[in-house]
């Protein structure tokens, strides 16, 4: 089994571009903001279908405790391999 440093040191790890990140992020940022239009819409639709708004402020208080920092984690991932 090869060792970590073995593979720093022999140059075995692939460095990629940054190009190469910056398109799959992209990607997913473009999945991320239909998903987010998507939510805001089946939202809406709860509220005027049902009049109450407590099923829609479920739906978006637990969309914005968990897609939203995922997104954060994910541009900060983005930025530290464009360096």
């Amino acid at each position: 089994m090869i060792k970590l440093k073995e593979i720093i040191r022999k140059g075995l790890l692939n460095e990629a571009n940054s190009s190469d990140y910056i398109r799959p992020y992209n990607r997913m940022y473009k999945a991320y903001e239909n998903f987010a239009s998507e939510i805001s819409e089946l939202s809406d639709f709860i509220d005027k279908v049902e009049g109450d708004k407590t099923d829609s402020k479920i739906i978006k208080k637990n969309f914005k405790k968990q897609v939203i920092p995922f997104i954060v984690l994910m541009k900060s991932w983005l930025k530290g391999k464009i360096r």
